[in-house]
């Protein structure tokens, strides 16, 4: 699984992560999160942050993560499938 967090998302404070951790070791899952500096909850879509929406949710113009590792891999790696809660929250495990 791979996680892609903003490290301004007032959604995943440190402590939810921590937590989120703990989850992942108890279930053995194989995970991996990457932390993208000053960006917050959302950043990936570039309409995020339009009219209306929450203060916290914003679009962040996408560094490389790597050599040839844009952000947007964790856009298409790490949309919510559809149905799923992406708000604030104890982040989810597989369904």
């Amino acid at each position: 699984m791979l996680i892609c967090m903003g490290t301004e998302d007032p959604f995943a404070p440190v402590e939810r992560r921590a937590a989120f951790e703990e989850d992942m070791r108890a279930g053995g899952v194989d995970w991996r999160m990457n932390f993208y500096g000053r960006a917050e909850h959302s950043f990936t879509h570039p309409r995020a942050g339009d009219a209306g929406q929450l203060p916290g949710i914003k679009y962040h113009q996408p560094p490389t993560n790597g050599p040839g590792e844009p952000c947007s891999t964790c856009s298409t790696r790490c949309s919510p499938e559809p149905g799923r809660s992406t708000g604030p929250g104890r982040p989810r495990g597989p369904p």
